[in-house]
């Protein structure tokens, strides 16, 4: 792995470079070859004897619609529509060879990523806020933990688990105590909690949340010039 001072479009600090063993999931017949993510974008490259059958392919930053990372499976949904269902975009699957890596990869492409990085994972929230058991309407049952920077959605249902960057949610809402809805870019989140959510707990995620994204609150008293 290999850290640089250049910048892009697409990372938002320093830029990084992986070089991954992978293996690229097709209906028919599976891949293995080598997934390198660099400033330029992500490329893939198969590992075949035959030289005239290897399949190669890459996509700059900006042709990349989201970077989903699970701990065992990258996905790159490009803007290319798929051939046989108009007007859907086509996804590219890549299992990771070393299921232990994922939590370097997040580590890293969390810092560097826009709000096109899906982290289909459980990060670290740090020191909670709070924490609730929640069930996710039709996924399966899970923990809700609410960090400073980070909320996680925790669940033993192999590749449901999820991490969003408070600056990555677009908005939350609520129709009761027992009721979280978290809209990302993605999709939305409808949690049932199985403990009552406080009105003022919940005020006070929704304030923040949008104080982040630049909002004034107009009753918010103004300082005292001197």
């Amino acid at each position: 792995m290999e850290f640089r001072s250049e910048t892009s479009a697409y990372l938002t600090t320093a830029v990084l470079a992986f070089t991954l063993n992978v293996t690229y999931v097709r209906w028919l017949h599976d891949k293995p070859g080598k997934l390198e993510i660099t400033p330029a974008g992500v490329a893939f490259a198969e590992e075949s004897a035959k030289k005239s059958t290897r399949q190669a392919f890459s996509w700059s930053w900006p042709d990349i619609q989201r970077f989903e990372l699970s701990e065992d499976h990258i996905r790159i949904l490009s803007y290319k529509d798929r051939p046989l269902l108009a007007g859907s975009d086509q996804p590219f699957d890549f299992r990771l060879a070393n299921d232990t890596l994922w939590r370097e990869l997040y580590d890293v492409l969390r810092e560097r990523l826009d709000s096109r990085f899906v982290a289909r994972v459980a990060g670290d929230a740090g020191e909670p806020e709070w924490a609730i058991p929640v069930k996710l309407r039709n996924r399966g049952e899970g923990e809700l933990t609410v960090g400073r920077e980070l909320i996680v959605y925790r669940t033993r249902k192999h590749g449901e688990s999820r991490t969003w960057r408070a600056r990555d949610i677009d908005n939350i809402s609520t129709s009761g105590e027992f009721d979280l809805t978290i809209q990302s870019p993605e999709r939305a989140y409808e949690f049932q909690l199985k403990r009552p959510l406080p009105p003022e707990v919940y005020q006070k995620l929704w304030l923040r949340l949008n104080q982040a994204k630049g909002l004034r609150i107009l009753n918010q008293p103004t300082e005292t010039r001197q």
